[in-house]
């Protein structure tokens, strides 16, 4: 540990308050203990109820809620009905029982029920602001179903192979719905007089009927959602208008269907271009991605400027017109030898050519195709900006080469093909690279937050590269000492907990080598020792003998201690020490010290 100087102050903090009554939670393990608790008044606004075991086989209704105010919590156990499709697994009533609201339903598994959840209210007793998250409710009748009740969140469901509907909303309104995941229902998620929902960051996959089915529903918004692989339709809209439909990806035999055509609906969002991600993570947020198994609008739409939208709307009726439909970025990667690549033509007296290729977007892939009396292809290393490779112990030849690389929508381009010519007598041995110290060995917890990183090598160097990982690799150029038998650099502050690194370098022959790799990881400690000191007697006679002592203690042991003394006359002495100690001290000068 580093030696610390440190002036210790005692002090006192004073805090007066009143501290809120903290909720109670409650226990059940059955279907009637659940619901007795609910029901006789034993929870009081705030507390939780919590499943401790899974419940089995249960004929109808399992869960029954009449209570504002409170949590129901599986604990992530699974309520499990008798497969007869009758019954509620978790059933909220207000239809019975009157307006209910701030009921939070949450980590639960419910399976083979009528329903999994269901809110039922009626036209003067709603169910409002409450909460169903972290819920699988697969394998019943109806996945999660919402009648009359309102301004509610469903979020992180996953409502799935229901025989009907994964997510169905009646006659409810204003309820946000986020991350769920509706697949291999009849229907993924319905909506019947259902207005001004917010539907987003859905996964709508492979139901046997509709995706989406919306009836009597306007001005709904639906966003962020995966609309894939349903069989009739991947969203059917039933006399609904105004609502805005917009960043969705469609991909379906049929996306799209009207009962009639006269609805009209908003399938678009102000075009946006600084707020992507969109869902194909193109930069723009405007309209919709439209494809299918054999291909769609999007697919095959131009795109002049690049942004990813569609020079014209996709116009999906006479009153139904994505006006920025999203496109996939068509135009591929411009490749642009750079340095140290060597000029087309020129001779070189090295046995190495070094490709170095700047690309103008993120390349999914790099290729360096290769002609040494016949044509191969050789993978290249890559970052977000560029694609490189050194060919090393190279004979006397006439080589050929260029590049192609693909971004990630598969775009594909070439660079030029260059000719380099190698004529050398020199050595084609590789230089020895060893790790010196001050490099830490690897596997090091380091107790700083620097580090250097020293490499030596056997005969003298043209080049060193460090390899450096904090999260991401980097290329980084050393500093060759006078004699280039060395390569050193040092990193800091260091923030990251964990580093790797590797070195590579050419000698002046151009054979390249590179280190093995090392981890290395951060474990500072920032924590101040404890310091007890006293001094005897006290108070000081002049010309008196006086002992000052100290104990000092951490948990990573100690490595120095100082003792300053300020005399009054402002002349100071001082003192290390490596442990503990006890000092006679003689005061010689009136004042303080």
């Amino acid at each position: 540990m580093n030696s610390k100087k440190l002036l210790v102050f005692l002090f006192l903090l004073v805090f007066s308050g009143v501290a809120g009554a903290k909720a109670a939670v409650y226990q059940c393990n059955s279907c009637a203990s659940c619901t007795e608790y609910i029901q006789n008044g034993s929870l009081q606004s705030g507390d939780v109820l919590r499943l401790t075991a899974d419940i089995l086989n249960q004929n109808g209704t399992c869960i029954e809620i009449n209570q504002s105010n409170i949590t129901f919590d599986c604990a992530g156990h699974t309520i499990d009905g008798d497969g007869d499709s009758n019954g509620y697994g978790i059933y909220v009533n207000a239809y019975d029982y009157g307006a209910l609201a701030n009921i939070t339903i949450q980590n639960c598994t419910i399976q083979e029920f009528g329903h999994g959840v269901y809110f039922k209210g009626s036209l003067s007793n709603s169910i409002r602001n409450s909460e169903i998250y972290d819920i699988n409710s697969s394998y019943n009748m109806h996945g999660v179903s919402l009648f009359r009740s309102s301004s509610n969140t469903l979020q992180n469901i996953t409502a799935s192979f229901n025989d009907r509907d994964g997510i169905n909303l009646d006659s409810s309104s204003s309820n946000t719905l986020q991350n769920i995941t509706a697949s291999f229902n009849s229907r993924g998620i319905r909506l019947f007089y259902a207005y001004s929902n917010k539907i987003r960051d859905f996964t709508i996959t492979s139901n046997s009927n509709h995706g989406i089915y919306l009836s009597f529903s306007n001005s709904n918004t639906i966003t962020n959602t995966i609309i894939q692989n349903n069989s009739n339709c991947g969203l059917y809209i039933y006399s609904c208008i105004s609502n805005k439909i917009y960043n969705n990806l469609f991909d379906n035999s049929v996306n799209f269907g009207f009962w009639e055509n006269r609805d009209a609906n908003h399938w678009n969002t102000t075009l946006n271009c600084s707020s992507g991600p969109n869902i194909i993570g193109g930069p723009c947020i405007g309209g919709n991605y439209w494809t299918g198994p054999e291909g769609n609008y999007s697919d095959i739409c131009t795109d002049s400027d690049g942004n990813g939208i569609c020079d014209a709307p996709y116009t999906l009726n006479a009153h139904n017109t994505d006006f920025y439909p999203l496109t996939r970025d068509k135009k591929p990667p411009d490749l642009v030898f750079v340095s140290p690549t060597p000029e087309n033509g020129t001779n070189l007296t090295a046995n190495y050519i070094l490709v170095n290729v700047s690309v103008s977007e993120t390349p999914d892939s790099c290729i360096l195709s290769w002609y040494n009396g016949e044509w191969s292809n050789i993978t290249m290393n890559k970052n977000s900006s560029f694609c490189w490779k050194n060919m090393t112990h190279l004979s006397n030849y006439t080589y050929r080469f260029f590049v192609y690389a693909n971004d990630s929508n598969g775009n594909l381009n070439a660079s030029e093909e260059r000719i380099v010519g190698i004529e050398h007598s020199q050595d084609i041995t590789p230089p020895d690279l060893v790790f010196v110290s001050p490099t830490p060995e690897n596997g090091t917890e380091l107790t700083k937050n620097s580090i250097t990183i020293n490499v030596s090598a056997n005969e003298a160097l043209d080049a060193c590269v460090l390899e450096w990982y904090d999260g991401e690799w980097s290329n980084i150029t050393m500093e060759l000492n006078e004699s280039k038998h060395y390569c050193c650099i040092t990193f800091g502050p260091l923030t990251k907990t964990e580093y790797k690194f590797r070195v590579y370098a050419n000698d002046t022959s151009g054979n390249s080598n590179r280190t093995e790799e090392r981890t290395v990881t951060l474990n500072i400690d920032l924590t101040e020792p404890e310091i007890n000191c006293s001094l005897y007697p006290n108070p000081v006679e002049i010309g008196k003998n006086i002992t000052i002592t100290a104990n000092v203690s951490d948990e990573n042991g100690i490595d120095t201690i100082l003792l300053e003394i300020k005399k009054p006359d402002s002349t100071q002495n001082v003192y290390i020490f490596s442990d503990n100690f006890s000092i006679e001290y003689k005061a010689d000068i009136e004042g303080q010290y």
